[in-house]
This record gives structure tokens, C-alpha cells and sequence, in this order.
């Protein structure tokens, strides 16, 4: 039996920004999102809810950027294949889960000085499926730092040189093979 997926489903988008004093905002961001998904030959909403909450705040005349931020993320009917259908075909193809992720995150941007700049971020997350267990291959925590320098005089004039790491926390896999 074939179903026709087709309906309708308002998003929402909505902030709010508090500005104390001159280098520092504080502000809350709420959105949704919808999706319609097929499982199994039927037609349901995946939705989706962001509750975000943060501080930014600015240094050395604002060449420098440095935010902080929480969030919590709820989705739910999160299309899934079922690895057990791949040994009894019995089972049904695809699942459906809710999964639930929430964390912080720290992002430092701009000049550090005249010739010196930075990119770097840091994330501390938990990515759970419904029964509070690791999404495979999404790591708790991710970090990245990228750094360059410019040189302004000499004969690397104009010229820069940059150098940058990412990490990747512990990921749970399928098998101890992946």
C-alpha cells in the first residue's frame, strides 16, 4: 500500500537579547522544527524543539569574541534503521526514536593581537537516544582551535602562516570493529 505524505505543520523562531552594558549580551533563542518522515509505509511528523540560553561578550576593542552558550534539544520520531532486520527479516526496517541533547558550548573569536588571530570552540554535549543511551558515532565533547599569524614587515610581508587541531571525544560504535 503506497501513502501519499503530504499536511502541513507551523515552525516557530523567536529571541530575546538583553544588552547590560556595552561588551557583554545576554540572550535566550527558541525554535522548532517539522519534518515528514515515512516509517515502515507510514506517514508521521518528526518535530523538533531548541531552547538555547547564552552570554557574549567582547574584549581588547572588539577585536575579540568569546560566547557561551547552553541548549537543549528534543526531537522526536527520529527515523532509524533497525540493525536486527539485517539478520531476521522479520523485524520491522526502521525504528523510531526520540532523542534528547543538551550541553554547552564555548566559542572564542577574533584578534588576539595586531598580527594574531583565533578561532576556537569547545562543545560538551549529551546526544541520547530514548532509553538514555550513546547515539552512536557523536562524540560528547568536540573541540577546535585554529591560530594564524600575519606577518606586517620583512620579507614575509603580507604573508601569513596558520595552525589548527580538532578533537573528537570518545564516540560509542556499533561493534568494536567500528
Amino acid at each position: 500500500t503506497v501513502q501519499t505524505l503530504d499536511g502541513k505543520k507551523d515552525t516557530y523562531l523567536g529571541g530575546l537579547l538583553v544588552k547590560p552594558i556595552k561588551e557583554l549580551s545576554i540572550y535566550y533563542t527558541f525554535s522548532t522544527n517539522a519534518q515528514m518522515v515515512n516509517n515502515n509505509n507510514s506517514a508521521l511528523w518528526q518535530t523538533g524543539k531548541q531552547h538555547e540560553f547564552g552570554l557574549k561578550s567582547s574584549f581588547f576593542d572588539e577585536r575579540l569574541s568569546l560566547t557561551f552558550a547552553h541548549f537543549q534539544i528534543a526531537q522526536t520520531n527520529l527515523v532509524t534503521q533497525n540493525p536486527a532486520f539485517n539478520t531476521d527479516p522479520t523485524q520491522p526496517r526502521t525504528l523510531l526514536s526520540d532523542i534528547t541533547n543538551h550541553g554547552e558550548e564555548v566559542n572564542l573569536v577574533g584578534g588576539i593581537t595586531k598580527n594574531l588571530s583565533v578561532v576556537a570552540s569547545y562543545t560538551d554535549m549529551k546526544y541520547r537516544d530514548q532509553f538514555s543511551r550513546r547515539v552512536r558515532n557523536v562524540p560528547d565533547n568536540l573541540a577546535n582551535l585554529l591560530l594564524t599569524y600575519r606577518f606586517d614587515h620583512g620579507i614575509l610581508k603580507n604573508s601569513s602562516v596558520f595552525g589548527g587541531v580538532v578533537h573528537f571525544g570518545q564516540v560509542a560504535g556499533e561493534t568494536a570493529s567500528t
